[in-house]
């Protein structure tokens, strides 16, 4: 759910080896040193423990997963307030 004022952003773009789709919004944000660890099943950051949070932790270690046994990668850029996107590639289908 979208509340007002709220910005989430969708680009879909590819090169002639990988398709990339980045999803980003401008809330609070990830923490530099924090943005590796939220693709980990131990993730212990103090916001997660809010009930709120604790499905965040589990779906992107599932995700991380699942675009990498697609032979993709996934990544996190954050700057807390301005904005927070994550990145995905997948290879790109010949055809």
């Amino acid at each position: 759910m979208v509340e007002m004022g709220e910005i989430i952003g969708l680009k879909v773009f590819c090169d002639e080896m990988h398709v990339y789709v980045e999803i980003s919004d401008r809330r609070k944000g990830i923490n530099e040193n924090e943005q590796e660890r939220v693709f980990g099943r131990m993730v212990t950051l103090e916001e997660l423990r809010n009930k709120a949070f604790q499905g965040s932790v589990l779906g992107l270690t599932i995700t991380k997963r699942l675009i990498e046994k697609m032979q993709g990668d996934i990544s996190v850029q954050s700057k807390p307030y301005e904005k927070t996107t994550f990145t995905f590639s997948l290879k790109r289908l010949k055809g």
